[in-house]
């Protein structure tokens, strides 16, 4: 965006990942149509807009890693304090495992795996008793679909709510192609 009588400022380098902030301070300035600033070197390793604990697992993990099942939820266990919780078979009679989900178990920094929330491009995709999204085989949305993910492990903004554990929050191709 430009006005006459206002210096260009240009900004490269930028990233923006899933369920990140990005804080640009620019200011306007009086300047001729000739006048450019640019900006060149890479973002802060500490982000100073949240006190959000997370990680992104990047387009190039979810494709290039092999996977059992190619659920991509299993991929969160990358990030630190996230762990898979071995439980009975899904589908007997003597134990309550359909009740905790058919998905993934996760433990997110210590909590119960109905504590967390799982996102797919914004909308929460856990099943029917809070558990992990996963079909009868116990497997979710193939790593074809997915672009993307972040897993919020402590301090999540309240844009999040409904979790008191980890947030596992995914994009899919198709929704960045709906963005550009």
């Amino acid at each position: 965006m430009t006005s006459a009588g206002f210096a260009v400022s240009l900004h490269k380098g930028l990233s923006l990942t899933v369920g990140g902030a990005l804080e640009v301070n620019v200011q306007l300035r009086i300047g001729s149509d000739v006048q450019t600033v640019e900006i060149r070197g890479e973002p802060a390793a500490i982000d100073t807009t949240t006190a959000t604990l997370s990680g992104v697992v990047n387009e190039n993990t979810v494709h290039e890693l092999p996977l059992n099942a190619r659920d991509w939820t299993a991929l969160a266990t990358l990030e630190p304090g996230v762990v898979t919780i071995r439980t009975q078979p899904a589908l007997t009679i003597t134990n309550n495992r359909p009740i905790r989900g058919l998905g993934t178990q996760l433990t997110v920094g210590g909590n119960r795996p109905t504590q967390n929330n799982y996102r797919v491009d914004g909308v929460s995709i856990n099943d029917y008793s809070n558990g992990a999204p996963g079909s009868v085989l116990g497997v979710d949305l193939g790593v074809d679909a997915i672009q993307e993910f972040s897993v919020i492990t402590s301090n999540a903004e309240a844009d999040y709510g409904k979790s008191s554990g980890g947030i596992i929050n995914a994009v899919t191709k198709f929704a960045l192609k709906l963005l550009w």
